[in-house]
């Protein structure tokens, strides 16, 4: 049975039991103890009802905490473990980088060495066309 329907039941059985002992205790009897026992015996009924709701409803609160802390835990377990392969695929990242800067130093070294040589090439090209002169 759903939590909800449980404490309505709760609620209506509790309203009945303080109108029934409210009538019980206003009521002219013509022996007053009499009144008092039943009244008593209501209201210990009453009582009753309401620790049995509250252990029922202590119990199903207790399952739904450990439930959800099994959850939690869970949840953690997940967010480590995406912790790690963000970590992971950072040091990726950064070894990727180190490539990149080392591959962009050769490619700027080569480069100057080919303008070098184009610059010698140009300049043979320039003394050779003088010579032919």
């Amino acid at each position: 049975m759903k939590r909800s329907s449980i404490e309505t039941i709760v609620l209506v059985v509790g309203v009945a039991i303080i109108g029934i002992a409210l009538f019980f205790m206003f009521s002219d009897n013509e022996d007053p103890s009499k009144s008092i026992f039943i009244t008593n015996l209501i209201f210990s009924f009453g009582f009753l009802v309401y620790i049995v709701y509250s252990i029922m409803s202590a119990n199903s609160l207790n399952k739904e905490i450990r439930a959800l802390n099994k959850h939690v835990d869970g949840l953690k377990h997940e967010i480590a473990k995406y912790k790690k392969q963000i970590a992971d695929k950072d040091a990726e990242i950064q070894n990727l980088q180190q490539d990149l800067v080392k591959k962009d130093e050769a490619l700027n070294l080569q480069t100057e060495k080919v303008n070098m040589l184009e610059k010698r090439l140009s300049d043979l090209e320039s003394s050779g066309a003088d010579s032919d002169i």
